[in-house]
């Protein structure tokens, strides 16, 4: 990835690290960070429910989903030579495989 595509990406890492209120408060908080995956939880055991997923723990995984979104992010914002669309590939064969119920076509 060229070195100029990173930058709106390390601004936007930057920013949302330390972005503040008029109080000071940072303007994104960790308990921000949990709402995507609660709302990812939800979307896993919606799955489970339907038998498109097989048994394992949603929260684990929600959170091992996060962190590799997380992790692309703090790669592209270093300007690492990182190849964001294989590691997207790669990313959507592991959850895939780690979440695939057998019994479902």
């Amino acid at each position: 990835m060229a070195g100029e595509d990173v930058l709106p990406t390390r601004a936007l890492v930057d920013v949302l690290a330390n972005a503040r209120r008029e109080d000071g408060t940072p303007l994104v908080s960790s308990a921000g960070f949990d709402t995507p995956v609660a709302l990812l939880v939800q979307h896993l055991r919606d799955g489970q429910r339907s038998g498109a997923f097989r048994p394992f723990d949603a929260e684990g995984m929600a959170t091992a989903i996060r962190a590799s979104i997380d992790a692309a992010a703090n790669r592209l914002a270093a300007g690492d030579d990182f190849d964001a669309r294989a590691y997207g590939h790669e990313l959507s064969t592991i959850f895939t495989l780690a979440t695939r119920n057998e019994g479902t076509p």
